[in-house]
């Protein structure tokens, strides 16, 4: 991933000229969630996640989309049979983005917004502003802060042009928080869905398959 973002920057296959080290392990800098006990307790989305999926909104979805089908008996889908076709139509629709994406025709675009909103609540509380506490998520990327601080202020004539780093989502949307955007007041929750149509918080528009943070400098 980071070679393709280096030949756009750059160039095709000016990968090669760009250094790109290793990554240390443990990651402190990137992934400082992977070496962190307290995150691993504060991330549990469990008890929202099954409100959200027991809830009458996401039970109607999973009887639309099962009767579109036209199942019946033991062949209807359950909830996670029903999350993965959808995910699946994602990907699909991802990658041949000419060709309508079969399992897609089954959910209605409305139930796409449904099936979204699980995702998003599964986000919040695991990488976002729904962490308990919040402020764990605030303050791990403090080393990252600094880093992205001190280059842009540096005056040191040999300093690189450009800094890229590359990461998973947790990470990204870790320094969303961070950088105290995106918040949402009311905070998502299983009971609001419908109020909470214009939120900010939405994976989809924060986190698809590639996204940036571009810090720049203007001398």
């Amino acid at each position: 991933t980071v070679r393709a973002f280096a030949d756009g920057l750059f160039g095709e296959n000016m990968y090669q000229i760009v250094n790109i080290p290793q990554p240390p392990i443990p990651d402190h800098l990137l992934r400082p969630h992977d070496d962190c006990p307290l995150y691993d307790q504060a991330s549990n989305t469990e008890v929202v996640r099954g409100q959200w999926q027991n809830s009458v909104e996401f039970q109607t979805t999973l009887t639309q989309i099962n009767d579109k089908l036209g199942l019946v008996g033991g062949q209807r889908l359950s909830a996670r049979q029903m999350r993965t076709m959808w995910e699946i139509c994602q990907f699909y629709q991802l990658w041949y983005a000419d060709v309508d994406a079969p399992f897609c025709g089954a959910i209605s675009p409305f139930n796409n917004l449904r099936l979204e909103y699980f995702e998003d609540i599964d986000s919040y509380y695991t990488e976002g502003y729904g962490l308990n506490p919040v402020r764990l998520a605030e303050n791990m990327n403090c080393p990252l802060m600094q880093d992205l601080l001190g280059f842009l202020t540096s005056t040191n004539p040999a300093e690189e042009n450009v800094r890229i780093y590359s990461a998973h989502q947790t990470s990204f949307m870790l320094f969303l928080v961070s950088l105290g955007v995106f918040g949402d007041d009311p905070p998502l929750t299983a009971n609001n869905f419908h109020q909470l149509a214009n939120r900010q918080w939405v994976t989809s528009n924060l986190s698809p398959m590639n996204t940036n943070i571009a810090a720049v400098r203007y001398k």
